[in-house]
């Protein structure tokens, strides 16, 4: 059901479709053995107002917790309490550095085990400040 939750409420209608319902029809199917036709559809008509249940029931209570997690970081961020992560500056001594050098800034990533948003933002911060002074 997770993967309900962080879905588009479009592309949501189109699991059951994909064979996702199979390993739980299975489970149900060993109580609708012996019965006829009309038994077997209604086990999976009812199976599949459940599963459409449980996805909108989901993605609501998904949609809460982001809502209200905004709300207090918002919140906190007016109090000023909520200032985010503070900048590695020993990481970004070290990606000045291998800038400084003629590294690439995949290379430096690479090296340093950082990813590339954090070598360009570094460069950028770099460069704005080169233009300051």
């Amino acid at each position: 059901m997770t993967r309900f939750t962080r879905l588009p409420i479009e592309e949501s209608d189109e699991i059951p479709r994909f064979g996702g319902v199979s390993f739980a029809y299975a489970l149900i199917r060993p109580a609708t053995v012996g019965g006829d036709g009309l038994q077997e559809w209604m086990t999976r008509a009812l199976f599949q107002m459940f599963l459409e249940f449980m996805a909108a029931f989901a993605r609501k209570d998904y949609e809460t917790r982001r809502a209200r997690a905004t709300q207090g970081i918002a919140k906190a961020k007016a109090a000023g309490v909520y200032k985010g992560q503070p900048r590695d500056e020993q990481l970004h001594a070290r990606i000045r550095a291998c800038l400084a050098r003629g590294m690439s800034v995949r290379g430096t990533a690479r090296v340093l085990e950082c990813s590339t948003s954090t070598v360009n933002r570094c460069r950028s911060q770099t460069i704005a400040a080169q233009k300051q002074e």
